[in-house]
C-alpha cells in the first residue's frame, strides 16, 4: 500500500516536513504491525504455520 502526496507551495512543503517524524515514528510502524498481524492471521485461518 502506498500513498503519494505532492506538496503544493511553501505551506505544503513545511507541513510535510513537520509531520515526517510523526509518520516515520508512529504511523508507519503501526501500519506495518497491523499488516503483519493480518498476514499471520490469514495464514492461521488457512491452517498454514511458519
Amino acid at each position: 500500500m502506498a500513498v503519494l502526496v505532492k506538496p503544493n507551495g511553501l505551506f505544503g512543503r513545511l507541513y510535510m516536513a513537520a509531520i515526517a517524524p510523526f509518520r516515520y515514528l508512529i504511523v508507519y510502524p503501526s501500519l506495518t504491525r497491523r499488516w503483519e498481524r493480518a498476514w499471520l492471521d490469514r495464514d492461521h485461518k488457512k491452517g498454514t504455520s511458519r
